[in-house]
C-alpha cells in the first residue's frame, strides 16, 4: 500500500478499534432535547398569567350575567345568578323552584357583591322562594339592582373593578 491508501488512525496496542467513542450520538441529543422541551413547557404553565386577575373576573361575570339576561328575554323564563366567594353559578326558575348549578365558575380574586333595595316587581314570588338566586333576571328585562366589586387577588397588579345595575339599565362597569 502507498501511503495516500494508509489509514489516517491506526488501532494502537489494547485498542478494540481505531474509532473514537467519545461524545454523544443524535438520539441521545434528540432525547435530551425533548426532556428540556417537556420541563421548560412545565414551568410556563405553572407561572402565573400575564394578564390582570381582575379582568379576567369581571369579564366572566359580565358574560355571564349578559347571557343569562338574553336567556331569560328570549326563553320568557326567569334567570338567576347566585354570587358566592369562591365563585358564580347559574339558575333557572322551573314550576318546582329555583334549580341552582352545581357548577361553580370560580373566582380568581376576591369578590365583593351586595344587592341593593329590590323594586316591588323583581320582589313578587320570585325573591321570596326559598333558594332563589342572588341576582334575578326576569323576562321583561328587569333584574335586581346590585353592586359588585372586584379585587385582585395581589392588589399591585391591577385597580379594584366594580359594575352595578339599578335593575333596568342593564350592566356597567368600570373601564379601569
Amino acid at each position: 500500500m502507498g501511503p495516500e491508501l494508509e489509514p489516517v488512525c491506526k488501532a494502537g496496542p489494547g485498542a478494540e478499534s481505531g474509532y473514537h467513542t467519545a461524545g454523544f450520538t443524535l438520539i441521545e441529543l434528540l432525547i435530551s432535547v425533548a426532556v428540556l422541551a417537556v420541563l421548560a413547557v412545565g414551568a410556563v404553565l405553572a407561572l402565573p398569567g400575564g394578564a390582570p386577575r381582575t379582568g379576567n373576573d369581571l369579564a366572566l361575570f359580565r358574560s355571564q350575567f349578559t347571557a343569562a339576561r338574553q336567556l331569560a328575554i328570549t326563553g320568557q323564563q326567569a334567570r338567576g345568578l347566585k354570587i358566592t366567594p369562591q365563585g358564580i353559578q347559574l339558575a333557572l326558575n322551573s314550576d318546582s323552584g329555583w334549580q341552582i348549578s352545581e357548577r361553580v365558575l370560580p373566582w380568581r380574586g376576591r369578590v365583593a357583591f351586595v344587592a341593593r333595595g329590590t323594586s316591588q316587581n323583581t320582589g313578587q314570588n320570585t325573591r321570596t322562594q326559598a333558594g332563589a338566586p342572588d341576582i334575578l333576571l326576569l323576562a321583561d328585562g328587569q333584574s335586581t339592582p346590585f353592586d359588585i366589586t372586584f379585587t385582585p387577588a395581589f392588589a399591585q397588579r391591577s385597580p379594584t373593578r366594580r359594575c352595578q345595575s339599578d335593575g333596568w339599565t342593564g350592566l356597567q362597569c368600570d373601564e379601569g
